[in-house]
C-alpha cells in the first residue's frame, strides 16, 4: 500500500474530510489533495504532524505496510465486520437455494429443482443489486 492510499484510508476511517485534516495539521488543503493523490510527498515535519495525528509510527506511515493492530485501533475491523454479517444472510440464502435445488435434482424433480435454484439465485442477486443502490 503507497503512501497516498494510506493517508486516505486512514482519514476515511475516522472519518474526517481532507480539509478537517489539513487544519489539524497546520497545512493548506491543496497540500492533503495533492497527498492523497499521489502527487506530492509530505515533508519531514508533516510526517511527523501526521504520524502524531493518526497515532501511527512513521515506519507504518512510509512503508510498503500497516500492523494489524493498528487497523484495529482505528476501528477499521468493525466496519469489515457489518460487512461481513450482511453477507452471511445472502450467502446462506443463496447454499439453501442450491442445496434444494440438487435435492430436486437427485430425486428426479427437475422441475422443482429449477425453481429452487432460480428462487434463490434470484433472491441472491437482488438483494446485491440492492445494495448497490
Amino acid at each position: 500500500m503507497e503512501f497516498n492510499e494510506k493517508l486516505q484510508l486512514l482519514r476515511q476511517t475516522k472519518g474526517i474530510s481532507q480539509e478537517m485534516l489539513a487544519e489539524e495539521i497546520g497545512v493548506p488543503k491543496k497540500l492533503v489533495v495533492d497527498w492523497e493523490a499521489g502527487k506530492e510527498l509530505p515533508d519531514m515535519h508533516n510526517l511527523m504532524a501526521i504520524s502524531d495525528w493518526f497515532n501511527v509510527s512513521l515506519d507504518e506511515l512510509l512503508r510498503d505496510r500497516i500492523h494489524l493492530d493498528t487497523l484495529n485501533r482505528l476501528g477499521f475491523f468493525e466496519q469489515e465486520e457489518e460487512l461481513v454479517q450482511n453477507d452471511f444472510l445472502e450467502n446462506l440464502i443463496l447454499i439453501v437455494g442450491m442445496m434444494l435445488m440438487i435435492m430436486s435434482f437427485i430425486f428426479n424433480h427437475f422441475l422443482i429443482g429449477a425453481i429452487f435454484g432460480l428462487l434463490g439465485t434470484g433472491i441472491y442477486y437482488g438483494i446485491r443489486l440492492k445494495k448497490q443502490r
